[in-house]
């Protein structure tokens, strides 16, 4: 695998799933459909999602188009014009390439548990019932060891 599916980018991109994902748990158990996030906040995590495929598109390339080594050549390729240098097969095997949504069924579910689980707590606190939102925080805690 490369770089690119390991690094920083495809983690975030994961985690903007599984945020993404828990959201719509929410949205569909608990509000009957009605989105979570403002219209602002969903084209933003959107955007997001968008932005990091698009820099794993860019890393990918990089890695498939190594620079050329002469100065002329790398002056070229960075201008977009065909060398010689740059004709070499792509350094990594297509099916490494190609894009694989992680699994967030189980991450979203715990991260839905977990907004739930501080929403009710603090409604009870809201409520003067500080003391039942602490319990209820302490055995989901003792709960998850």
């Amino acid at each position: 695998m490369t770089t690119c599916t390991q690094g920083s980018s495809s983690a975030a991109w994961g985690e903007v799933l599984v945020f993404r994902e828990a959201e719509r748990l929410i949205s569909r158990r608990y509000l009957g459909g009605e989105h979570v996030l403002y219209p602002h906040s969903a084209r933003v995590l959107h955007e997001v999602l968008e932005q990091l495929a698009e820099s794993k598109k860019i890393c990918q390339t990089m890695i498939d188009r190594r620079p050329p080594k002469s100065d002329e050549g790398l002056l070229r390729w960075v201008l977009g014009e065909p060398t010689q240098e740059s004709l070499d097969p792509p350094a990594v095997p297509l099916e490494d390439l190609t894009e694989k949504s992680p699994d967030t069924g189980r991450a979203a579910r715990s991260l839905a548990e977990q907004y739930v689980l501080i929403g009710r707590a603090e409604a009870l606190d809201a409520l003067g019932e500080r003391d039942a939102g602490v319990r209820l925080v302490e055995d989901w805690l003792r709960s998850r060891d």
